[in-house]
Parts: structure tokens; C-alpha cells; sequence
């Protein structure tokens, strides 16, 4: 046993003794307990209190139980007021088995029950609510009420009783609906019913929570102001959501006129916004064509106006040059007023067979004016013995002045120029090469955007439409363009134009054909 054993006679000598494993560890013997007294070890109060109940066994021939308190002897926490529990057993003619136990803990756990107990108590009596514990078949088997005139019926008259005894059958089906789910989920369940009390229909709350293996706590609340509150609530926000589409519908047709001309003014101030673009584009592709061709005829003039004598004789081949020159010059304002007067509906192009060193060979004649300006030199490696091509002969020139003439204004003097072509795929595939100061790499890819000019044209005038231009034109030929170049290695510009068996079907079908994206006059 773990408890200390005494045994005592009737004066409370200690004949024989048997104590706990803690008395062992602190020293205390067998033989320091027997032959002492009572009075030697406890207080005399207490040492009374146990003598009498040791008595009272002996002249009772009964067990005797009694409760006390003695500080601890021992560490830890000694001097700790600790309770303990004595069972007294007659074990002799005059003499009795007294068993102690330490129930310190078990008081103290008693203790902490009671208060919670009290508590609990406190908190269910606080709750206005009424109460039911109603078991599985519906049985009430309690009722709590704040006041009796809270329930419709007196709780004595509910318990034993079934909730389809007591309720009406809608509302007994629904309470012993979610009972039934309370016990199978074991999660509490909330639900609203109404229910008659003293002829007046009122709102209630229920909350079933399971108390037991069979059985339920169902806590009820009266809800009838809350619902009163929402359903007036309801009704005010009824009422203000018909004011308010009367309201709408009073407001609609201003609004839909005021959508109407919002929507108008945006319409004409995009239109306007478009124009104002439209205007300035044109403006810029028409300075941007006609100097290349002007630029060449004022050098030819300033050459023949440097000559000392006053009258100038003029070369058959360059007057020729300078008229064929400034036709080409009429044609293009002509094509770039059309595109303007028809709101950029698209270039119209106008192609034909062609050889390309046919073209090429003309070009390199109309621009030697500049090139000598310049001090450039043209190497032109275009065979003659290429395909024909199925293009126009005067948007192709332009894509080949603008390459040319953008390498000559963005280099310094001295540029070699050379001029490549080769087949593949059906496509012949153009490069106009120079040995100049070059461009970054992610300048080649930007670069023909419209009014997009490279880092080496910081220093240059005009605003990049030259190449936005030639990708236009090749594009509408079927074809794609591009430049590769590195900072101090020169610059290649290349693009694709179609050959005779790549566009024979289209060129049987029409004699004309537009881009497949509107080509700007910008």
C-alpha cells in the first residue's frame, strides 16, 4: 500500500508503523514511530480529534473516517498545509489499523469542481433564454425559464411529455428534424420557428447543442423585436428601392441624352484628333519625298550656275534627268493626295513585270548628283539574269532612294554603298550594305516605326518616316524588311520582294492590288 499504516491502541501509542516511500527516502524509521504518541507528533487539537475517533472505533466496532490537515514534514514545499484522510479499523482487543492517504489533490480538483460547478450555475441562471433538455423520442426531460410566463406552458406540465404532444405539428416535425441532426453531427444547430404564446404569434431562435449520449439541450430565444426590426427594415429599403426607380425612370431620358451626346463630342473630338494626325503625316511624307529628288536637281543646278560664263549650256541627258525627275515628283504628290482625298484607305499600287537591275541601273543614275555630293560610292552586284518581278516599279524606287539616301545623311562623307540580290524561296532577297559608324542592335528592331529614328541620327534633321515608309511598300508587295547592325561595323538593310512563280496566280487574277494594311502617305 502506498498510504502510511499505523497501529494504535486506545492512548495513541504507535505500535507498529509502516510509511510511505517518501518517509523512506527522507530517513524516517520503522522503529522512530513505534513506542511514541500521538501527542509527540501532532498538534493537540488534532491529536484529540484522532484520539476520539480512535475510540469511537473501538467502543463501536465500526470503521472510522475522519479529515484533517497537517503541514508537510518534508521537501519539496514543506511546511505546505496538506489534507489527508484516516481510515480507523478496530485490529485487536484494544487496539486499532489506522490507514492515512494524502488527498490534497483530490480536495484541491473537489475544490476547482465546486467553483466551476458555481459558476456554471451562475452563467445558466444569467441566460434569459428558455431551456430544454429533450431526449431522442422528443421527451422533455427538463424546462429553465427566466420567468414562468415566458413558456406557453408550465414546465411541471411539459416534463414526460413528448415535443408532439406540446407543439403543433409543423413545428414539432421541424424541432425533431434538427435533434435528430444534432445527435448524428454531433455540431450544434441553429433554426427560426414561430410559435403562439397567449394569442400573440411570436419569433423565436432555436439552438440545438447535444448534452448527452441520448439527448439534447435546446436553447430557445425570443426574436420577435429582431424580426420586427428587419422586417420594418425590409420594408423601408422596399420602399426607398421604388423611390428610387421612379427616380431612374424620371432621370432616364436626360441620362440617355447626355450618354447620346458625350458619346457624340467623343466621336468628334477623335475625328478631329484624327485629322490633326492625318494632316501632320501628310505634311511630313511630302517634305520627306520630294527633297531627295530636289536635293539632286539644286546640285546639278548650283554645278552649272558655278560655271563662268553667263550662259549655261545644258547636257540633253541631265535636262531629261531633272524632267523625268520632277514627274516622278508630280506622280507622287498626285498618289499622296489621292491616299489623303480617300482618308487613307490604302496606296494603291500599280505593278508590273520588272527586272531588278533594270530599276536598280536607274536609280543609280538619277542619284549620282548625290553620291558625288557625298563622296559615296554605289556597288551595284545585282545580276542580270534574276527572275522578274511582280511590282511596282515606282514604290520599289522609293524603298531603294530612302535606304540609299538614309545611309549617305546619317554616315560620314566617303560611304561605300553596295547593292545585293539574291533568290530563295521564291522570293528575291534585296540588301543595301554600307561600311559606315553603324547602329546598336535593338535599334534594328524599332527602327521602322513610324517617326522612329536610330541613336546615330541625333545630329540629323527630319523625323524617321523613311523607313516606316519602305516597310509599308514591301509589306504591301507580300514581303518583310529588317537591318542588322553593330555599333562601328556598318549597317545591312534587307527585304523581300516576290518572284514570277511566287505571285503568277495573283498576277493572272489582277492587274492591281492594294496592301493588306492601308498604306499612309506619312
Amino acid at each position: 500500500m502506498p498510504d502510511r499504516v499505523f497501529r494504535v491502541n486506545r492512548h495513541g501509542d504507535n505500535l507498529d508503523f509502516k510509511g510511505t516511500e517518501e518517509d523512506h527516502q527522507q530517513g524516517l524509521r520503522r522503529e522512530d514511530v513505534i513506542g511514541s504518541n500521538l501527542r509527540q507528533w501532532l498538534e493537540p487539537e488534532m491529536a484529540e480529534k484522532i484520539l476520539a475517533a480512535i475510540a469511537r472505533a473501538l467502543d463501536t466496532g465500526t470503521l472510522q473516517t475522519l479529515e484533517y490537515q497537517v503541514p508537510k514534514a518534508w521537501e519539496p514545499n514543506q511546511g505546505e498545509l496538506r489534507d489527508y484522510e484516516a481510515r480507523l479499523v478496530v485490529c485487536g482487543e484494544n487496539e486499532v489499523l489506522a490507514i492515512e492517504r494524502d488527498i490534497t489533490e483530490r480536495k484541491r480538483s473537489e475544490a476547482a469542481l465546486r467553483q466551476s460547478e458555481e459558476r456554471n450555475c451562475a452563467l445558466l441562471h444569467a441566460i434569459p433564454d428558455l431551456m430544454f433538455r429533450i431526449r431522442r423520442d422528443g421527451t422533455y426531460l427538463d424546462a429553465r425559464a427566466d420567468q414562468s410566463s415566458d413558456l406557453a406552458i408550465p414546465p411541471q406540465d411539459m416534463i414526460g411529455r413528448t415535443v408532439y404532444e406540446m407543439l403543433p405539428p409543423e413545428v414539432a416535425r421541424q424541432r425533431m428534424h434538427y435533434l435528430d441532426l444534432a445527435l448524428q453531427t454531433g455540431a450544434t444547430q441553429l433554426f427560426e420557428y414561430q410559435f403562439p404564446v397567449r394569442g400573440e404569434m411570436r419569433d423565436y431562435e432555436a439552438r440545438m447543442v447535444v448534452s448527452g449520449t441520448d439527448e439534447v439541450l435546446a436553447i430557445m430565444r425570443d426574436i420577435t423585436d429582431r424580426k420586427r426590426s428587419e422586417r420594418q427594415l425590409q420594408a423601408s429599403m422596399t420602399r426607398q428601392a421604388e423611390l428610387y426607380q421612379q427616380l431612374q425612370a424620371l432621370n432616364a431620358n436626360l441620362e440617355q441624352q447626355v450618354e447620346d451626346r458625350t458619346a457624340q463630342l467623343q466621336r468628334n473630338m477623335q475625328e478631329i484628333q484624327a485629322l490633326s494626325t492625318l494632316k501632320d503625316e501628310f505634311l511630313h511624307a511630302v517634305s520627306h519625298d520630294i527633297r531627295t529628288p530636289i536635293m539632286g536637281m539644286r546640285l546639278v543646278l548650283q554645278n552649272l550656275q558655278n560655271k563662268a560664263t553667263d550662259l549655261v549650256s545644258i547636257p540633253r541627258t541631265v535636262l531629261d534627268r531633272m524632267i523625268q525627275s520632277l514627274d516622278r515628283q508630280l506622280a507622287m504628290l498626285n498618289s499622296l493626295l489621292e491616299a489623303h482625298s480617300s482618308d487613307l484607305q490604302g496606296m494603291r499600287l500599280q505593278p508590273e513585270w520588272g527586272q531588278l537591275d533594270q530599276w536598280v541601273q536607274a536609280i543609280a543614275i538619277d542619284l549620282e548628283p548625290i553620291l558625288q555630293h557625298y563622296q559615296a560610292t554605289l556597288n551595284r552586284q545585282i545580276a542580270t539574269e534574276l527572275p522578274p518581278v511582280w511590282g511596282d516599279p515606282a514604290q520599289i524606287r522609293r524603298v531603294f532612294e530612302n535606304l540609299i539616301t538614309n545611309a549617305l545623311q546619317h554616315n560620314p562623307p566617303g560611304l561605300q554603298i553596295t547593292l545585293q540580290a539574291t533568290v530563295k524561296d521564291d522570293f528575291i532577297h534585296c540588301q543595301v550594305q554600307d561600311n559606315g559608324v553603324g547602329m546598336a542592335p535593338e535599334d534594328c528592331a524599332s527602327m521602322f516605326d513610324r517617326y522612329v529614328r536610330g541613336t546615330r541620327a541625333r545630329r540629323s534633321t527630319g523625323i524617321g518616316l523613311g523607313l516606316y515608309l519602305c516597310k509599308q511598300i514591301i509589306t504591301a508587295h507580300g514581303g518583310t524588311i529588317g537591318a542588322i547592325s553593330q555599333p562601328g561595323a556598318g549597317a545591312t538593310f534587307w527585304f523581300t520582294l516576290p518572284v514570277v512563280t511566287a505571285a503568277s496566280e495573283a498576277a493572272g487574277a489582277a492587274k492591281e492590288f492594294s496592301a493588306s494594311q492601308p498604306i499612309s502617305p506619312a
